[in-house]
């Protein structure tokens, strides 16, 4: 029951869970890296957001 109680929590940490509840993960093309904050980015940069579902927007950065 304990190991049962654990993978639960583990899959709800799961950064595909936190997905399909409506949220996004917006990286940088070029890296791969997690943008975390607007002094991750500069003008121009390329970043791939992806939604749940594996379906993913492309964008380029114009403003911050």
């Amino acid at each position: 029951m304990q190991i049962t109680a654990q993978e639960n929590r583990l899959a709800g940490l799961n950064p595909r869970a936190v997905l399909r509840r409506g949220y996004t993960i917006t990286m940088l093309k070029q890296t791969g890296s997690v943008v975390k904050t607007t002094a991750d980015v500069q003008l121009g940069d390329l970043l791939v957001t992806e939604l749940a579902g594996e379906n993913l927007i492309e964008s380029r950065v114009t403003k911050k």
